[in-house]
This record gives structure tokens, C-alpha cells and sequence, in this order.
């Protein structure tokens, strides 16, 4: 069983429902039908440098990335309860949530502080991502098709639209070539990182913090991601990582 986007031809390891149910009732339809069709999933232990991090605020119900994790026989490592003590009640103000999740890279780097022995760090959004392959294939992947730190979900919607002068430099550049992709635009939600090279970036990543550019992390990744170019980089040909912002008919499941 996997899911396949024809327009890449690429079968991606972990799905990101981001920017919400509306934006994403074709990405709901492929998980469920997904789900419906797992079978009998080898489990399979992760790698013992590997690490799942994701950020969990006091949900009451398991998160999407734990139900999908259990089917892999994968455990999920809350980083707000290992970077930042005890998650507080989901809150109900979204004002006061959005806020909170601010809060992700700096508690991501108080989990890695505590696992200085993690090579690979796989992360973060709990409640709108999907595994669709076993983790270990994301760092396979990871290994042999691509020469960088830092990889992030791609998708087709920019967010924040304060970002689009970094990208119009970005696209000035013979490596940036994304002319046969739809997904050209970073997107923070989904990653996997080499914990050395995140420890080191997160001295830059305050300074970028400290200007309050609008749109929390990814904002300031995007900042991050023109500025270490090629050590940092995003997978537009979707072969691990799949944003459904928006799809329409864009990912088939095979057997």
C-alpha cells in the first residue's frame, strides 16, 4: 500500500494536512482511504538515532501523527513535555494557542539538548500529519537522495505573503530549480534535520526571532532557508515529504 503523486511521480513517506479542514478535504479523503487499507503493516524498531518530535498541546484524543505511528509500531517523543515540562489544557483561545506554538523550535531544542546521541530528528506538526511509509524510510531517502541538513515539506501555497521577496531572489538561482514543480514554497510543519547542524542554527534562528516578522516559525525558516541555501533545502519533488494544501486530484493510493 502506498499513495503516489502523479504529477511527481513520487511515492512520499509523510503526508501534512496544513492550513486546515477546508484546505485539505482531498488530503482527509487519501488518509482515510489509506487507513481503511493498511493490512498487516510490518513493524518495524526505529533506528536508534532517530527520533520522532513532535509538539502536542494537551490533546485529549490520540494526534494524527501517534495513530498513524502506532500502525509502524513507532513511538512519538512530545517535545513540549521533554523541551518545556507539562503541556498545558488545549487552550481554547486561538490567539493564546498560536502563541504557544511559538514556542516549537526552542522546545525542540531543549529535547535535542537532552538526546545529544540522536544523529536525525524527524518533526513536528501532531495533529495534520500522516505517515504513509515507516520513519526509517524517510532517513533512508534522506541519506541517498539528498546532500543536506535541513529538509522541509514543500508546498504550493506561500505562507506569509510577507516571504515572497526571498523567493523571488531564491528563484533567480540555477540550483533552485523548482520550474517543473508545483511545490516551491517552504513549509515548516514537516522536516527531518540533522541534530547537530539544528543545535548550531538555533543561535541564528533567535536573532531572526527577535525582529517579530510575521508568521511565527516559518517565517523565520523561510529567513533561515535563503540565507544557508543548499545546506538547508526543500523537497519540491515531494519523494519524502507531501503538503495537501489544495490538492484536488493530485495523489492516488496503489497497492
Amino acid at each position: 500500500m502506498k499513495i503516489k503523486n502523479i504529477i511527481t511521480n513520487t511515492e512520499p513517506c509523510a503526508l501534512h494536512l496544513n492550513g486546515g479542514y477546508d484546505n485539505n478535504k482531498y488530503g482527509h479523503s487519501i488518509c482515510t482511504q489509506f487507513k481503511e487499507n493498511y493490512g498487516d503493516i510490518k513493524k518495524e524498531k526505529l533506528r536508534e538515532d532517530v527520533a520522532l518530535g513532535f509538539y502536542m498541546l494537551g490533546n485529549k484524543q490520540k494526534t494524527m501523527i501517534e495513530e498513524s505511528a502506532e500502525f509502524f509500531g513507532v513511538e512519538v517523543n512530545n517535545i513540549y513535555c521533554d523541551g518545556l515540562g507539562v503541556p498545558p489544557k488545549k487552550p481554547a483561545n486561538a490567539f493564546t494557542r498560536r502563541r504557544l506554538l511559538k514556542s516549537k523550535p526552542f522546545a525542540m531544542e531543549k529535547f535535542l539538548l537532552k538526546n545529544k546521541s540522536l544523529k536525525y530528528v524527524i518533526g513536528w506538526d501532531s495533529t495534520d500529519v500522516f505517515l504513509a511509509k515507516h520513519p526509517n524510510k524517510i532517513v533512508e531517502i534522506f541519506e541517498k537522495e539528498f546532500d543536506c541538513k535541513f529538509l522541509f515539506n514543500a508546498e504550493k501555497n506561500l505562507y506569509p505573503k510577507n516571504a515572497k521577496s526571498i523567493y523571488d531572489k531564491l528563484f533567480l538561482k540555477d540550483e533552485f530549480n523548482i520550474t517543473k514543480s508545483k511545490f516551491c514554497y517552504l513549509n515548516s510543519g514537516l522536516f527531518i534535520a540533522d541534530v547537530e547542524y539544528y543545535l548550531n542554527m538555533m543561535e541564528r534562528y533567535r536573532e531572526i526571532d527577535k525582529q517579530n516578522i510575521k508568521g511565527e516559525d516559518q517565517a523565520r525558516f523561510q529567513r533561515l532557508f535563503s540565507e544557508n541555501f543548499g545546506d538547508i533545502q526543500i523537497d519540491f519533488d515531494c519523494k519524502i515529504f507531501q503538503s495537501t494544501h489544495s490538492l484536488s486530484d493530485e495523489l492516488e493510493i496503489e497497492n
